[in-house]
């Protein structure tokens, strides 16, 4: 099964993006802090460590909101928006910066039921899209299977942890 959004009912995602990461989120605290590795992809500009700590935040929330406080893998990579697409939704060709996160994990898709008599989603992969001028998610992703294309193939990935 396979559960794609945009931003419909994240908005518990999509709302942190406005707020401060650091004083919500304690994104700096030392036993915390993310470990970050650039594991494979080809050559192009670092995630500004500004941003990293924002995505990471938005990641954080976002798995903790989808019921797996510890996901086995987080990655991140900053692509555009219509590379991203091809592994995420498939739903849009714009050439705007993102960020892209993938989480492996096992994840509760509460707020993709179009109803609540309707049994809430569950997957294993969870992508989204952040906007990176904005820090907005959207594009939404939750499926059993790993997208279609690889984010690595995007540019370096950059693996998450806390």
């Amino acid at each position: 099964m396979e559960v794609r959004t945009g931003l419909r009912r994240l908005t518990a995602l999509a709302g942190i993006a406005a707020a401060p990461v650091a004083p919500a989120f304690g994104a700096v605290h030392a036993k915390h802090a993310a470990r970050v590795a650039v594991e494979s992809g080809t050559p192009q500009a670092a995630i500004p460590a500004d941003a990293l700590a924002r995505v990471k935040a938005i990641a954080k929330h976002a798995a903790r909101t989808t019921g797996d406080w510890m996901p086995a893998q987080v990655t991140v990579v900053a692509t555009t928006h219509a590379k991203a697409a091809q592994t995420a939704t498939s739903e849009a060709l714009l050439t705007d910066p993102v960020y892209l996160v993938t989480m492996r994990g096992h994840f509760t898709g509460d707020g993709f039921s179009p109803a609540s008599s309707v049994a809430l989603p569950t997957g294993t992969y969870l992508s989204f899209m952040v906007d990176a001028r904005s820090f907005q998610v959207m594009d939404v992703r939750l499926s059993d299977q790993p997208p279609t294309v690889s984010a690595a193939s995007l540019g370096p990935l950059t693996s998450l942890s806390w």
